[in-house]
């Protein structure tokens, strides 16, 4: 199977490129790309992810992240339809405000949803859906 590199564009002005999917019927072909990614699943059961090799089953209100350069794909149930959000964080933007990133190696996977963290994390991705929509 081919791996594909995605060309992110940002939002006009942001240092990310946002994505919302409703009514969506996952087969998104393998690829990477250089920013981080942050995934929301708004609704759905059992979305799928492979991410280096490895499959995670998300379910909706799972929130998970997606290191830079990492090989990933998503797949889902042919008959149902999941509602999915997330942002690909422009990786030149995070080297040069946080110099630091270069050495970051993002792990996110099932965060509780009992965190002040993961509330914090869903309002702004639901507040950055609402401004897009806008």
């Amino acid at each position: 199977m081919p791996i594909a590199y995605e060309e992110v564009n940002n939002l006009a002005r942001l240092p990310f490129k946002f994505f919302k999917r409703s009514n969506y019927v996952p087969k998104a072909p393998t690829h990477w790309h250089t920013g981080i990614e942050i995934d929301y699943l708004v609704s759905g059961e059992d979305f799928k992810v492979v991410i280096a090799g490895q499959t995670h089953h998300y379910n909706s209100g799972d929130i998970w992240a997606i290191d830079r350069t990492q090989i990933h794909a998503a797949t889902g149930h042919k008959d149902r339809s999941y509602y999915v959000m997330g942002l690909i964080i422009d990786n030149n933007f995070l080297e040069k405000e946080y110099t630091s990133s270069k050495n970051w190696r993002i792990k996110m996977d099932h965060i509780s949803r009992d965190t002040a963290s993961y509330r914090q994390l869903r309002k702004n991705l639901i507040t950055i859906a609402e401004l897009a929509d806008q």
